[in-house]
């Protein structure tokens, strides 16, 4: 890795801001976005670490809202609970016989209480999904890299016991054949923690072998990550996607019971039978090929017999100077898969704000739980706990607001979701296609695995000091004579495995809180004893089954201070902000800055399935001022130049629309480079009015005045580029500038955007840092048929030398960058 731990100081409290109100957010939307436009600014952000609050230490915003008592009716929240966790409900898998009853079940009884559908005049809101099975005959075999083929194997593995396997690509049959099996560590790359475990690694048709959890966890040392607190980076999601980003064909977690937060048994639990993703168009053929487990006692005999001590190799993970090894061993395996696609649904039901509408708080729940298996006993995995009991708090809350004098201010939105036991998707599904503006989504309330086991002295907050929802909640928990805590397991990484966490990403205020571990009238240690026994008997198995015994009370408290956050929020403008170190709020804050944007370039950014990769992009980049700068209209044309992966492209066929023409150009040499991020971004094909072409920049022959814009964004220096070791030609100049000069309307425009080289240095500085001098281009534009008519300082850093390589670590993404504007003279 060669790179060192950054420290931190745990010591910081996260800020506490009282709520501004979100009708003179509106006006200072517009001020903070003409600020942007002129301020400088690096091209990445750092996340800091979240120092919890004591209650104590907390200070609540000023309510305006008394506390109300709501009316619940615990027979019936026993009742739905007892239903929807019954053998008739199959297990609530969803495309099932389960789903269907359930998602019956939920618009039955919100519409009995009179709720309004919540899509439009559907109650439903449709996701689509494939499901792969595959098939649980497979063996993985591990042969020494060195072996023959008449070799013995070195271990063969035993599906369900040893290791599990399946994948997420739509295809019929999966396999790894003499894969080569490194280590990689933690499988991390997080550049504001300066850790990359893939530094100076080739993955392609390589397996990664992965520890579980970060290397937080494993020091304990606050400095180090978030310490116990686990990151997204310590989550299988993250680790199978960035195997995958890597170029790997498989990648394999090391299960740990303390380090995963659960037992073997959930693993060959939650990965055996029908997998759900959601549909993509490239077929998930971006991920790795193969994806699974293997148990701890495999993965030290797997070390052993490649002549490594495992917990040695563990340890090593966690310094500066770890580097991927290769174990000398290849794995193969090779398996089945049963396809099948269809369509799951979210249940949407709304109780519309009297005063404004338009402004909703979201109380989310999955319905879904894990269906059904074959074999003896009993198969049916019901999910009483884990979900129906959140699925019923719906309900009963969904009735209290209806049964209010008076609707609040504020619209609520009770939404159930499918596929969160899948990997949170029917919430990823609906913040990617939110059917109600996310910048005007006041917060998300979540509710999951609720308490059915009495009243508690505390309520437990999952990423307790993320944001300022934790004062209402404080205020709210007071006045039952309660107080609030952190979790006391951060390292289970609960705040990334429940559906709250896709409307964080996407930078709405989201709260997920519990009922506490001190239970009254019991004594110390007994609730974290029965988190305990739950975790390791029932969690994820058969024996999670509803009983009449529960003692309710707890929950029923839980969801009044749920109903009261939500009354408060509904019947006031207060607009709740995440903590100032918090990774989502600049989430936030640029959606309320992209809400205030025209509408053409607002919805381009907002268009339905933009990947994460591409939202965290556009907090650095800026696009929003690109496209503005561009002056296109839906049917317009516009050429990208470079464009590599087609960041822009994509953006720019949102924009134009279908009546419009996008040119994604690359030349033969960077073609090369972004041709998996093309299939990535485009899988089965492009939109319709995107069209991908490979042409050498000074042969682009396109029709005389057809072009109504041109964008180059970190390509232009390029032109003056020649490495021919590296397949870079030099380019005709001059025959550049005439094509673009012919191919322009006679008002179109030219948008550059590149790294800026220290002033007079010419076009010297391109073949040395991949810079060029602003002047030079200028100049270089004027003296070809362009004049500069606008240009912005949006994109630049003052802290950067520039006369450093744009690719070394200390500038990459953080460069000083110019951005000018030309049309023809």
């Amino acid at each position: 890795m060669n790179q060192t731990i950054q420290r931190r100081s745990s010591d910081a409290k996260p800020a506490r801001q009282f709520p501004i109100t979100i009708r003179s957010l509106r006006f200072a939307v517009l001020g903070v976005l003409a600020l942007t436009l002129a301020a400088c600014g690096g091209d990445s952000t750092e996340d800091a670490p979240i120092a919890p609050q004591s209650a104590q230490e907390s200070t609540p915003a000023e309510s305006s809202t008394a506390a109300i008592e709501p009316a619940f009716d615990e027979q019936r929240l026993h009742r739905n609970i007892e239903i929807l966790a019954s053998d008739e409900f199959e297990g609530r898998q969803p495309a099932s016989t389960g789903e269907a009853k359930t998602i019956k079940h939920l618009r039955d009884a919100f519409k009995a209480l009179g709720l309004e559908p919540g899509n439009g005049d559907s109650w439903f809101q449709s996701a689509s999904l494939v499901s792969i099975e595959a098939d649980p005959n497979m063996t993985m075999t591990l042969t020494s890299a060195a072996d023959t083929e008449q070799a013995s194997t070195v271990q063969t593995l035993a599906y369900g016991s040893e290791f599990m396997a399946w994948t997420k690509r739509v295809e019929t049959a999966s396999s790894l054949t003499d894969s080569e099996l490194v280590f990689v560590g933690y499988g991390i790359v997080a550049p504001e923690y300066n850790w990359n475990d893939y530094d100076g690694v080739d993955m392609k048709g390589k397996t990664a072998v992965i520890l579980v959890n970060d290397p937080g966890f494993a020091t304990q040392d606050p400095a180090v990550f978030k310490g116990n607190a686990m990151t997204y980076y310590g989550r299988w999601t993250y680790k199978y996607e960035e195997a995958a980003r890597q170029g790997a064909a498989g990648a394999i977690i090391v299960h740990e019971t303390d380090a995963a937060g659960y037992p073997w048994d959930v693993v060959s639990g939650s990965w055996s039978g029908p997998q759900f993703d959601l549909y993509a168009k490239d077929k998930n053929m971006s991920r790795a090929q193969v994806e699974g487990w293997v148990t701890l006692d495999v993965a030290k005999a797997l070390f052993a017999r490649a002549g490594k001590d495992y917990d040695t190799a563990k340890q090593q993970a966690l310094g500066s100077d770890f580097a991927a090894t290769a174990l000398g061993i290849e794995a193969s395996v090779s398996f089945s898969n049963t396809i099948e696609q269809s369509d799951s649904r979210n249940v949407i039901a709304r109780i519309s704000g009297s005063e404004r509408p338009e402004e909703t708080i979201i109380y989310t729940a999955h319905w879904d739980h894990l269906g059904k298996r074959q074999g003896d006993g009993d198969q049916i995995f019901n999910g009483a706990v884990d979900n129906a009991t959140g699925t019923a708090a719906l309900v009963e809350l969904a009735a209290a607001f209806k049964a209010l004098p008076k609707a609040p201010e504020r619209s609520i939105v009770f939404l159930a979701v499918t596929a969160e036991e899948s990997g949170l998707l029917g919430s990823r599904y609906y913040a990617e296609n939110p059917v109600y503006d996310l910048a005007s989504t006041i917060a998300n309330i979540n509710i999951d695995a609720a308490n059915v086991l009495g009243p508690t002295h505390d309520v437990t907050v999952v990423g307790y000091g993320a944001s300022e929802l934790d004062d209402y909640l404080l205020r709210a928990a007071a006045a039952q004579d309660r107080v609030l805590k952190p979790e006391p397991t951060p390292e289970k990484g609960f705040y990334y495995r429940s559906d709250h966490f896709n409307f964080a990403k996407k930078g709405v205020p989201a709260l997920y809180a519990e009922s506490g571990v001190d239970y009254r009238d019991r004594p110390e240690g007994w609730g974290l004893e029965q988190q305990a026994d739950y975790t390791a008997n029932r969690y994820h198995k058969p024996g999670d089954e509803y009983r009449a015994d529960w003692n309710l009370q707890g929950m029923l408290e839980d969801m009044a201070l749920y109903f009261q956050i939500g009354y408060e929020l509904a019947n006031s403008d207060a607009l709740p902000q995440w903590s100032e170190d918090s990774e989502f709020r600049a989430v936030r804050e640029r959606s309320l800055k992209v809400a205030a944007l025209p509408a053409p370039i607002r919805n381009a950014l907002r268009a339905p399935g933009r990947s994460v990769d591409d939202l965290q992009r556009d907090l650095r980049s800026k696009p929003e001022l690109v496209l503005g700068l561009l002056g296109l209209e839906p049917g317009d044309t516009v050429l990208d130049l470079f464009a590599g992966g087609a960041y822009y492209s994509a953006l720019l066929a949102n924009l134009v629309g279908e009546e419009g023409r996008v040119w994604a150009h690359n030349n033969s040499a960077y073609a090369t480079f972004a041709e998996k991020a093309l299939s990535e971004r485009f899988g089965n094909g492009a939109p319709s009015q995107l069209s991908v072409i490979k042409r050498e920049l000074d042969a682009l022959d396109m029709a005389d005045e057809s072009l109504d814009a041109v964008l180059a964004v970190m390509s232009y220096h390029d032109l003056h580029w020649v490495n021919e070791e590296e397949g870079w030609p030099a380019i005709d100049v001059e025959q550049v500038y005439k094509q673009l000069h012919a191919a322009l309307k006679p008002d179109g425009r030219v948008v550059i955007v590149d790294h800026s080289a220290t002033t007079g240095s010419a076009i010297e500085a391109v073949d040395k840092y991949h810079r060029i001098d602003e002047a030079f281009v200028i100049r270089d534009f004027a003296n070809n048929g362009f004049k500069l008519v606008e240009s912005s300082d949006a994109l630049r850093n003052a802290d950067d030398p520039r006369d450093t390589y744009v690719f070394d670590p200390a500038v990459r993404g953080k460069t000083d960058r110019f951005i000018l504007v030309f049309e023809k003279a």
